[in-house]
């Protein structure tokens, strides 16, 4: 009997420990909350900063190198262009995960400023 107990309150921890992971990260639902959220704000990581504007265009840099491109909502789901130094790269659609003053973009984690 102790061990089952133990067995039920190891996962109740764990439950309300994932609950909060999930409430501290949450996935973006729709172009309108990445308006309310993303638009306007500068996000910096540790090799690239960047401003979205309203009308669907991006611009910043990435390791010292000028960064540009455009960015839509296909599905609810955001996607974007991309252009480094003069180089362009495939448009890809990406996860947008919230967390605490942090929003994450496919790979990249950015601190909302």
């Amino acid at each position: 009997m102790f061990k089952q107990t133990i067995a039920v309150a190891g996962a109740l921890v764990l439950l309300a420990f994932s609950v909060q992971v999930e409430a501290a990260n949450r996935m973006l639902k729709n172009e309108a909350e990445f308006r309310a959220k993303i638009v306007g704000k500068k996000l910096t990581s540790k090799e690239s900063e960047v401003l979205f504007n309203a009308d669907g265009s991006y611009s910043g840099s990435y390791k010292s190198r000028e960064m540009s491109g455009n960015w839509w909502f296909k599905n609810d789901r955001y996607c974007r262009s991309l252009t480094i130094a003069n180089r362009d790269y495939s448009d890809k659609c990406q996860d947008v995960v919230f967390g605490d003053g942090t929003v994450k973009i496919g790979r990249t984690t950015y601190e909302l400023k």
